[in-house]
């Protein structure tokens, strides 16, 4: 009886802890939409601002830059190499690398996300 209480505790308090990360989100996007009127930003333009908070967050609110302090330094690198990984194994050039090596190169990475229809290089 006292694990299945235990159990049922844990399974509400991930709940409620998604249910907070989806509030904060939604707090988030309604000072986005604030900001836009407050500035008087085009519609085109809130929306692609909007759609860069659903690509960043994926409808939940986290802190990164807290989480990642709170965390030692290997186990930060971990979660970087863990989080970069599925996007170097496809390229050539890191094939056969060191894993050292990777792992610097990978700490320099910064994160960015660009949006359908951003120009990222222009010519001239």
């Amino acid at each position: 009886w006292i694990w299945f209480t235990y159990i049922m505790l844990i399974m509400i308090r991930s709940i409620q802890s998604s249910e907070q990360s989806q509030t904060k989100y939604e707090e988030v996007v309604n000072e986005f939409r604030a900001y836009g009127f407050n500035k008087r930003l085009s519609t085109s333009l809130k929306r692609r601002m909007l759609k860069h908070l659903e690509c960043r967050y994926r409808k939940r609110y986290f802190n990164e830059s807290t989480i990642m302090r709170m965390m030692s330094d290997n186990l930060r690198r971990s979660v970087r190499m863990e989080a970069c990984y599925h996007l170097l194994r496809y390229v050539d050039m890191f094939k056969g690398f060191p894993p050292t090596l990777i792992e610097d190169i990978v700490d320099s990475f910064t994160y960015e996300i660009y949006l359908e229809n951003d120009v990222l290089i222009e010519a001239g």
